[in-house]
């Protein structure tokens, strides 16, 4: 037999591996600024991103806004996990953190939590991100998985937003129906890997899960996604969004630059530099400001200059960085330094006064919410709703809406009638706290000498009082006084209160005469005749003397009342008078008590 032409058989060719280019310095500089791109020659890109594979997503043809949600853990070892993956044993010293995507424009985000749930700083965030998404005030869907702590989380954001919210929840077990949020996971942990990894290599030290610049760079690096990788439109998530395509300068993440305080116009400080030195910590989406930290606080500044390469980074930065991202979402970053203002050397500090106590408004029950409603945009009526024990005060519209309601009903009267008699007793303590302060400014010191003195001259006085009415005062007839009277033995004087244009006879012994007991009354018919009001004539040289100290020294007298309002004078500094009552022996439907 001839040959068998095995030379004419074909042979299939392999496919040849791609050989990496040589890229330019051009290409480096502007590659490690963000790598949101992966690139097979760069080695950081390799480390984080080495497992997958380039490949365009197919366009969205939805017009309704929707997002997923859900949570991932970071561990020690610097791995991405999802929590369904996870063991509980996995969970524990691992990092949560919340990831987020939009369907429509393919943008992700990304938080890291102190703990899963509606916390404060997460509510907040993830409302904003709706809003910078273009929903602000319109209807979303949310989706997610059927985990207690997201449906939550969920729910507080819908209170939130003051917009139509529709929750929906993937069928237990069904991991496909939330793909969407398990996409955004893999390639934001991709993204988060490759960056981290440049940064340990620039500073050579590694970055621990809990620090506050790990935070940081969370949300950085899917906030990259969302501003430099182009999507199947050949648009980024950020461009889809805003219309812009968001190409200010920027430098590496973590990298030590110059940044220039925005100069406040009201405290222009041109004696002082503007300028200092921080780490580049992102771009705020809202108003395209650098993000700046230092160890002092967060800044967000306009303007920003890089460093020599031998200075550009510095491991000081993970232990100066204290403010973590999640604060930064409820705090907001500051525009200038904090003016600081030292006391003078030597000059005394005064200690702080008390905090007065402020009289309490109208309780609002939750079963009054439940009755006229909650008030939207209410951070109480908020927390009501979601049954949350971290209660928050309500707004001063809601309270008003609240108090107008609680009018309309007798219960409610009644509440509103107690807190405003508690405002009433307030008020009245403040302003006889003021009086009193004047009258003490106004008022001459006694001397020590001064007081014996007048002492001296009391006593002089009640003693002539004795020898005119001949006798023991408690057993002179003419002086008992329906159910009290007076006790004119000596005492120690009361600081009299003089005006500078009293023209009086400071020697006048009706001016010093102090009743013991407060009550004046007078005597029975059977004991005196009838005494017109309006006519003292008929009153005795004793009378007058008595009748001038109760005129001339009691502040305050109450009538058919107690001693109640006059026990409170007392505290005052006033002088009480009488308190003439059922209780201590006055009736005032006896006629010799009218009179």
């Amino acid at each position: 037999m001839g040959d068998t032409g095995e030379e004419d058989v074909a042979a299939r060719d392999p496919r040849i591996a791609r050989r990496p280019i040589k890229p330019t310095k051009a290409m480096v500089l502007a590659h490690e600024l963000h790598h949101a791109d992966y690139r097979d020659w760069c080695d950081h890109c390799r480390a984080g991103k080495g497992v997958a594979h380039q490949h365009k997503n197919s366009v969205n043809e939805s017009d309704e806004a929707e997002f997923s949600i859900d949570y991932a853990f970071m561990t020690k070892e610097g791995q991405v996990e999802l929590e369904r993956n996870m063991e509980e044993k996995d969970k524990v010293g691992a990092c949560p953190v919340l990831v987020g995507s939009d369907h429509r424009s393919k943008a992700i985000w990304a938080m890291v939590v102190n703990e899963k749930g509606p916390t404060e700083s997460a509510v907040k965030w993830l409302v904003s991100k709706l809003d910078q998404a273009g929903c602000r005030g319109t209807k979303v869907v949310l989706k997610s998985d059927q985990e207690e702590s997201i449906v939550a989380l969920k729910k507080a954001v819908a209170i939130k937003r003051q917009a139509q919210t529709v929750s929906i929840e993937s069928p237990v077990r069904d991991s496909q129906a939330n793909g969407n949020a398990e996409r955004a996971v893999r390639t934001w942990a991709a993204q988060m890997r490759t960056m981290r990894h440049h940064l340990e290599h620039r500073l050579q030290h590694k970055i621990p899960i809990f620090s506050a610049l790990m935070t940081w760079l969370v949300s950085w690096s899917a906030e990259v996604i969302c501003r430099y990788r182009i999507q199947a439109n050949g648009r980024t998530s950020y461009e889809n969004i805003t219309g812009h395509k968001g190409l200010q300068p920027i430098a590496i993440f973590g990298e030590r630059v110059m940044f220039k305080f925005t100069t406040d116009k009201n405290n222009r400080r041109k004696m002082e530099t503007e300028w200092d030195h921080g780490y580049f910590l992102g771009v705020n989406p809202g108003t395209t400001e650098y993000l700046i930290g230092t160890s002092v606080d967060v800044y967000s500044c306009a303007t920003m200059r890089r460093l020599e390469e031998d200075k550009a980074f510095d491991t000081a930065v993970i232990k100066e960085l204290d403010m973590h991202y999640r604060d930064y979402v409820i705090q907001g970053a500051r525009s200038s330094p904090a003016e600081v203002r030292l006391p003078a050397t030597g000059s005394p500090v005064a200690d702080p006064e008390g905090v007065q106590p402020v009289p309490r408004r109208a309780k609002l029950n939750p079963g009054d919410f439940m009755r006229h409603g909650y008030t939207v945009g209410c951070p109480g009526c908020e927390q009501l709703q979601l049954a949350s024990p971290n209660r928050k005060n309500h707004t001063e519209e809601c309270r008003k809406r609240m108090e107008t309601a609680l009018s309309k009903t007798s219960d409610g009267q009644e509440r509103l009638g107690r807190a405003k008699d508690r405002l009433d007793v307030r008020v009245a303590e403040v302003g006889q706290a003021e009086i009193d302060k004047e009258t003490k400014d106004n008022v001459e010191p006694v001397t020590e000498t001064a007081a014996k003195e007048q002492k001296m001259e009391d006593e002089e006085d009640v003693a002539e009082l004795f020898q005119t009415i001949d006798g023991d005062f408690d057993d002179a007839p003419e002086l008992q006084r329906g159910p009290q009277r007076y006790d004119m033995s000596p005492r120690a004087s009361m600081a009299k209160r003089r005006s500078d244009n009293d023209d009086m006879d400071d020697d006048a012994t009706d001016k010093r005469l102090r009743p013991r007991s407060p009550t004046v009354s007078y005597r029975s018919d059977q004991d005196s005749g009838f005494m017109d009001d309006g006519n003292l004539n008929g009153l005795d040289e004793i009378d007058r003397k008595i009748l001038s100290a109760a005129i001339l020294n009691v502040d305050i007298t109450e009538v058919y009342s107690p001693e109640r309002v006059a026990r409170i004078a007392k505290k005052f500094g006033l002088v009480a008078g009488s308190s003439m009552d059922l209780t201590n022996g006055w009736d005032f439907n006896r006629e010799d008590h009218k009179r």
